[in-house]
């Protein structure tokens, strides 16, 4: 069912002030909430809505407004509509907020924060709870569960560059069974090694189902993840894939607590985290320079990472893994990269910490961190949002590498419901 802008409850004339007149500013330059986006955000459009049609709106609406903005974000390339009804008292946000919450469909589109009314236009609820979530809007819930569909393909050695391209065709070749896609899908999995294995996050907070059933499973990461093992497999473009069925939930704390302690291999160099790398023992020694602590270090290297400072979020290739050196050396990089120069820089720096795969509910597969503090758990850290974005309950984490090796190659790109 299309959700209603907020105008589509009073008069025609007043949905043309709300959308067409205003005060239109540039992009980036909405205010707050607005003035720090995360990388791949950007404001299209902002209105702010003069005070005589928000007086005529408040009216309409059964409450008084001090102040209507209408602004249209983009984010990772798709787009919504958030409207911010500042009201002139909490009362008149409650009236207001039950007035258009009974005209949407979901309560995500619709927000009662203090004395403001938060309404989003849209189809896609993940993406209304992600801007909510990621710009602090609402309070955030203190956990949310999600139920996951996904088919994976059990890898030993991934082309990690190729790694999304063969995802997209994989899934595109679930529906349409096109010639040329199957052949370059084909092409792709020469760089691909397959075995019969699976490895996956070991919690409390995890539950998986699978088609078919794993002949074995055992424990692997001081039993932080679970490896399970296959026999005969179904296969897509020759490649074999299992279908998961996963319950996860997930925390605003972004903590799982553990029993683990430091030891040398979280923190020891690997394929893929050169930590002993000159240039990057030089420079994680410079950014946490006066740090006494694993928080302290590991702010610095977040603010380090902040998008656009030192590393841009950007590049030619989608799902990008680069190598750390290379990542430096050129300054760009999406998701992994960043994921793999902070886990690098952190363990040269003597913290502990590991690497996190799954989705970001409301938008799409990502990549993230997690530093060791002991006696507490291993807490969540998003190194491409620098820090600036809480690894709360929209990021959901079913994979975990200690040494670099995740290959999360999708046969079919998961189905993310929220179910609490």
């Amino acid at each position: 069912m299309p959700r209603r802008l907020l105008s589509a409850l009073i008069a025609p004339a007043a949905l043309a002030c709300l959308v067409v007149s205003g005060t239109c500013q540039e992009a980036g330059q909405a205010g707050p909430p607005f003035d720090n986006l995360p990388a791949g955000w950007q404001v299209v459009q902002h209105f702010v809505v003069p005070e005589n049609q928000t007086a005529q709106i408040g009216r309409d609406l059964g409450g008084k407004i001090q102040r209507l903005t209408n602004t249209i974000l983009a984010v990772d390339g798709r787009r919504i509509q958030v409207n911010i009804i500042r009201c002139a008292s909490e009362p008149d946000a409650r009236g207001i907020h039950a007035k258009i919450a009974g005209m949407k469909g979901n309560p995500a589109f619709c927000l009662l924060a203090g004395d403001s009314v938060i309404e989003f236009v849209g189809d896609d609820a993940a993406l209304a709870r992600r801007v909510t979530d990621e710009l602090h809007l609402a309070a955030p819930p203190k956990d949310a569960t999600y139920r996951i569909a996904a088919k994976l393909v059990p890898v030993e050695a991934a082309n990690y560059m190729a790694l999304n391209e063969l995802s997209n065709l994989l899934t595109s070749l679930a529906t349409i069974d096109d010639a040329q896609a199957r052949a370059r899908a084909r092409q792709l999995a020469e760089r691909f090694q397959v075995g019969d294995r699976v490895t996956l996050r070991a919690h409390e907070d995890c539950t998986y189902s699978f088609t078919p059933e794993p002949i074995a499973r055992s424990k692997t990461l001081g039993g932080d993840a679970t490896v399970y093992t296959f026999g005969q497999l179904p296969d897509i473009a020759g490649l074999p894939y299992v279908t998961l069925t996963a319950r996860v939930t997930t925390h605003a704390t972004g903590v799982t607590p553990t029993t683990r302690k430091t030891d040398p291999s979280l923190l020891a160099p690997t394929q893929y985290w050169p930590v002993d790398d000159p240039k990057v023992q030089a420079l994680a020694e410079q950014i946490t320079a006066g740090c006494t602590d694993v928080g302290q270090k590991t702010d610095a290297l977040l603010r380090w990472l902040k998008p656009g400072a030192n590393i841009r979020f950007d590049g030619p290739v989608q799902g990008s893994r680069y190598g750390v050196v290379q990542v430096l050396d050129q300054g760009f990089g999406h998701c992994w990269d960043f994921a793999d120069v902070f886990v690098t820089l952190a363990r040269a720096a003597g913290m502990p910490a590991r690497q996190v795969g799954g989705w970001l509910y409301g938008t799409s597969g990502h990549i993230w961190a997690e530093v060791l503090i002991e006696g507490t758990g291993w807490q969540q850290v998003d190194p491409t949002g620098g820090g600036e974005l809480t690894c709360g309950t929209s990021y959901i984490p079913y994979f975990v590498t200690e040494d670099g090796h995740m290959p999360i190659l999708y046969a079919q790109m998961p189905t993310i419901e929220l179910v609490e």
